[in-house]
């Protein structure tokens, strides 16, 4: 087939044909998704095919005969879809209690019954359905498609374990959705599909480099942020400027606002206690890009030097961030992840630090 292949007319006349055979069951829902299908299938035998890379090269690394047996068992399983998510998630948050935290259905009384949790157990086992489907039909770049789901995850705080987790809980449940048919070389064709899947999301993006702190300290600092952020933000502000002044009173002269009578109700106070959560929120939510961290601390460092802080001052505000946390999260401010902010709030510190209280080379004593 030439790339000169006229890929239109040939939709066409499938469209057609299917529009014909199936009469009154060919629904506008699945015309819809027909369209889809064949704009990925255009895509795949033209671009890829043609233009790209050879979509081999990108394919999953299943043997013919594993992937007869993931697919013939997957669409056995697919039979029980809404039972199969949500013993999946069941089994997920018995293996990792903490990771509910991370999803916004964490709270609803109802949680197997949520609309949000049946969302969201819909979009993964969506996500199955695909890469199982490129196994015998190639369409688009999977691996592409798995890194960017990957880095998704990893920006979630999502940490490299929790695929370990994921993965004992999907077997559990094939386990008991698939029962007798669940045998071992069915077993290990989907280990094998499924380590050729994390490989796609994760690739090197838990790799040790040249990092701000650790990544697993990173992700606990980014985790109980997000917790912190769905607090009452004036209630968080004015905690974490009333402690700066009650651990240094002296540090109040620094501001504009110093005189302001009724301080902590004031504009004054609040319009900056909101620049300092938001110079927070940049620099936590960067922390896995050190380049740009580090360029925009430096820079937030020289300026407040500019405004008279000392050196001294960057351990209040430490001490006050930690104290303000403590308060907001209660027993969520676990001793690991108090480790965690420490480490990050020094990291920070020292980068606005920087070399701003050298002494000059050219003044002697």
């Amino acid at each position: 087939m030439s790339p000169e292949f006229d890929y239109q007319i040939f939709g066409q006349a499938l469209f057609d044909a299917l529009k014909l055979g199936l009469g009154s069951k060919f629904t506008e829902k699945q015309q819809a998704s027909w369209n889809k299908y064949f704009d990925e299938l255009h895509k795949a035998m033209t671009t890829n095919h043609f233009k790209g890379p050879n979509l081999k090269e990108r394919r999953l690394k299943l043997s013919p005969q594993e992937i007869t047996l993931v697919t013939d068992s997957w669409e056995r399983a697919k039979k029980k879809w809404d039972e199969m998510g949500e013993l999946l998630f069941r089994n997920f948050f018995d293996n990792e209690p903490l990771a509910l935290q991370s999803f916004s259905f964490k709270d609803d009384p109802d949680l197997f019954e949520s609309p949000q949790f049946k969302k969201h157990y819909d979009k993964v086992l969506k996500v199955i359905d695909d890469v199982v489907i490129s196994l015998r039909i190639p369409y688009g770049d999977i691996f592409n498609e798995l890194t960017n789901l990957g880095k998704a995850h990893k920006t979630l705080g999502v940490e490299k374990d929790t695929y370990k987790a994921f993965n004992r809980a999907l077997f559990d449940t094939f386990d008991n959705v698939l029962d007798e048919h669940f045998a071992i070389d069915i077993r290990d064709s989907c280990q094998h599909l499924f380590d050729e899947i994390v490989d796609g999301m994760v690739g090197k993006l838990y790799e040790e480099s040249d990092e701000t702190i650790p990544e697993k300290e990173r992700i606990r600092v980014v985790k109980s942020w997000r917790l912190v952020k769905e607090l009452d933000q004036d209630i968080v502000g004015k905690a974490l400027m009333k402690n700066i002044f009650t651990l240094a009173p002296e540090a109040l002269k620094l501001y504009s606002f110093k005189n302001v009578s009724d301080l902590y109700e004031s504009q004054e106070l609040k319009r900056h206690y909101k620049k300092l959560l938001g110079a927070l929120d940049n620099a936590i939510l960067n922390l896995d890009d050190k380049p740009l961290v580090d360029k925009e601390l430096n820079s937030l460092g020289f300026r407040h030097f500019s405004y008279g802080v000392k050196q001294s001052h960057y351990d209040v505000v430490n001490e006050a961030v930690l104290l303000t946390l403590e308060t907001g999260l209660s027993e969520k401010f676990t001793p690991e992840i108090k480790n965690a902010w420490g480490e990050a709030l020094n990291y920070m510190k020292e980068k606005m630090i920087g070399l701003n209280y050298e002494p000059s080379p050219h003044l002697t004593i």
